[in-house]
Protein backbone atom coordinates (compact mmCIF):
# COMPACT_ATOMS: atom_id res chain seq x y z
CA UNK A 1 0.00 0.00 0.00
CA UNK A 2 1.37 3.41 -1.03
CA UNK A 3 1.22 6.23 1.52
CA UNK A 4 -0.93 9.25 0.64
CA UNK A 5 1.10 12.42 -0.14
CA UNK A 6 -0.78 14.35 2.57
CA UNK A 7 0.37 11.75 5.07
CA UNK A 8 4.00 12.36 4.15
CA UNK A 9 3.47 16.12 4.48
CA UNK A 10 1.82 15.72 7.88
CA UNK A 11 4.67 13.59 9.18
CA UNK A 12 7.18 16.15 7.94
CA UNK A 13 5.12 18.95 9.53
CA UNK A 14 5.14 17.30 12.94
CA UNK A 15 8.87 16.56 12.67
CA UNK A 16 9.55 20.17 11.65
CA UNK A 17 7.41 21.53 14.49
CA UNK A 18 9.19 19.40 17.07
CA UNK A 19 12.55 20.72 15.79
CA UNK A 20 11.35 24.34 15.56
CA UNK A 21 11.92 24.34 11.79
CA UNK A 22 9.72 27.28 10.73
CA UNK A 23 10.88 27.18 7.10
CA UNK A 24 9.68 23.59 6.62
CA UNK A 25 6.29 24.55 8.04
CA UNK A 26 5.95 27.56 5.72
CA UNK A 27 5.49 25.38 2.65
CA UNK A 28 2.66 23.35 4.16
CA UNK A 29 0.45 26.25 5.31
CA UNK A 30 -1.35 28.14 2.50
CA UNK A 31 -1.23 31.93 2.29
CA UNK A 32 -5.02 32.06 2.68
CA UNK A 33 -5.20 29.58 5.58
CA UNK A 34 -7.85 29.96 8.26
CA UNK A 35 -7.07 28.15 11.53
CA UNK A 36 -9.92 27.62 14.02
CA UNK A 37 -9.24 26.83 17.69
CA UNK A 38 -12.38 25.82 19.59
CA UNK A 39 -13.26 27.16 23.01
CA UNK A 40 -13.35 30.38 25.01
CA UNK A 41 -9.74 30.82 26.11
CA UNK A 42 -7.11 33.38 25.15
CA UNK A 43 -5.87 31.09 22.36
CA UNK A 44 -9.33 30.22 21.00
CA UNK A 45 -10.53 31.89 17.85
CA UNK A 46 -10.03 32.10 14.11
CA UNK A 47 -6.61 32.97 12.70
CA UNK A 48 -6.16 34.14 9.10
CA UNK A 49 -2.89 33.71 7.24
CA UNK A 50 0.37 31.99 8.10
CA UNK A 51 1.59 34.93 10.19
CA UNK A 52 -1.40 34.64 12.51
CA UNK A 53 -1.16 30.83 12.70
CA UNK A 54 2.57 30.88 13.47
CA UNK A 55 1.92 33.69 15.94
CA UNK A 56 -0.56 31.44 17.72
CA UNK A 57 1.98 28.60 17.91
CA UNK A 58 4.70 30.97 19.18
CA UNK A 59 2.45 32.57 21.77
CA UNK A 60 1.39 29.20 23.14
CA UNK A 61 5.06 28.22 23.52
CA UNK A 62 5.94 31.47 25.30
CA UNK A 63 2.93 31.31 27.63
CA UNK A 64 4.03 27.94 28.95
CA UNK A 65 7.76 28.62 29.03
CA UNK A 66 8.57 26.06 26.36
CA UNK A 67 6.83 23.16 28.13
CA UNK A 68 4.33 22.51 25.32
CA UNK A 69 4.61 19.01 23.88
CA UNK A 70 2.57 17.68 20.96
CA UNK A 71 2.73 13.95 20.30
CA UNK A 72 1.02 12.74 17.14
CA UNK A 73 -0.87 9.50 17.66
CA UNK A 74 -2.72 8.76 14.44
CA UNK A 75 -3.27 10.19 10.97
CA UNK A 76 -6.20 9.72 8.60
CA UNK A 77 -6.20 11.18 5.11
CA UNK A 78 -8.08 11.59 1.86
CA UNK A 79 -7.44 13.76 -1.17
CA UNK A 80 -9.09 16.80 0.41
CA UNK A 81 -8.92 16.29 4.19
CA UNK A 82 -6.74 14.99 6.96
CA UNK A 83 -7.45 14.18 10.58
CA UNK A 84 -4.65 14.08 13.13
CA UNK A 85 -5.18 12.70 16.62
CA UNK A 86 -2.55 14.02 19.00
CA UNK A 87 -1.80 14.42 22.69
CA UNK A 88 -0.94 17.88 24.00
CA UNK A 89 0.81 18.23 27.36
CA UNK A 90 2.12 21.30 29.11
CA UNK A 91 2.57 23.00 32.46
CA UNK A 92 1.91 26.60 33.38
CA UNK A 93 2.65 27.60 36.94
CA UNK A 94 0.98 24.95 39.10
CA UNK A 95 -1.40 23.85 36.32
CA UNK A 96 -0.89 20.86 34.06
CA UNK A 97 -2.60 20.20 30.76
CA UNK A 98 -2.96 16.74 29.28
CA UNK A 99 -5.43 16.75 26.42
CA UNK A 100 -6.32 14.38 23.63
CA UNK A 101 -6.85 16.58 20.60
CA UNK A 102 -8.06 16.33 17.03
CA UNK A 103 -7.05 18.50 14.10
CA UNK A 104 -9.20 18.36 10.97
CA UNK A 105 -7.60 20.05 7.96
CA UNK A 106 -8.70 20.87 4.43
CA UNK A 107 -5.99 20.66 1.75
CA UNK A 108 -5.52 22.20 -1.69
CA UNK A 109 -2.43 21.75 -3.88
CA UNK A 110 -0.42 20.17 -1.04
CA UNK A 111 -1.13 22.92 1.50
CA UNK A 112 -3.46 23.29 4.46
CA UNK A 113 -6.11 25.90 3.61
CA UNK A 114 -8.30 25.50 6.69
CA UNK A 115 -7.97 23.65 9.99
CA UNK A 116 -10.14 23.05 13.05
CA UNK A 117 -8.63 22.01 16.39
CA UNK A 118 -10.74 20.30 19.06
CA UNK A 119 -9.92 18.77 22.43
CA UNK A 120 -11.42 15.99 24.53
CA UNK A 121 -11.64 18.27 27.58
CA UNK A 122 -12.71 21.71 26.35
CA UNK A 123 -13.37 23.04 29.87
CA UNK A 124 -9.92 21.97 31.07
CA UNK A 125 -8.27 23.34 27.92
CA UNK A 126 -10.03 26.69 28.31
CA UNK A 127 -9.15 26.93 32.00
CA UNK A 128 -5.49 26.12 31.36
CA UNK A 129 -5.11 28.73 28.62
CA UNK A 130 -7.26 31.36 30.37
CA UNK A 131 -5.93 31.40 33.91
CA UNK A 132 -3.62 34.15 35.10
CA UNK A 133 -2.14 37.12 33.29
CA UNK A 134 -0.24 36.68 30.09
CA UNK A 135 3.30 37.97 29.94
CA UNK A 136 4.51 40.90 27.86
CA UNK A 137 6.88 38.49 26.13
CA UNK A 138 3.92 36.48 24.92
CA UNK A 139 2.22 39.61 23.64
CA UNK A 140 5.38 40.48 21.72
CA UNK A 141 5.17 37.33 19.59
CA UNK A 142 1.43 37.47 19.15
CA UNK A 143 0.45 37.90 15.50
CA UNK A 144 -2.80 39.47 14.39
CA UNK A 145 -5.91 37.59 15.47
CA UNK A 146 -8.98 38.03 13.32
CA UNK A 147 -12.52 36.93 14.14
CA UNK A 148 -14.58 35.74 11.17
Amino acid sequence: MVAHPHLDLLHSRYRARSKGDQEALNGIIADNVVWHVAGKSQVSGDYRGPEAVFGLFARMEVLVGGTLSVEDQDFFTSDERTVVLFKMTSTRGNKTLTANCCEVARWHDGQITEAWVFTSDQYGFDEFWSSGWFSEAADGVWARRVKL
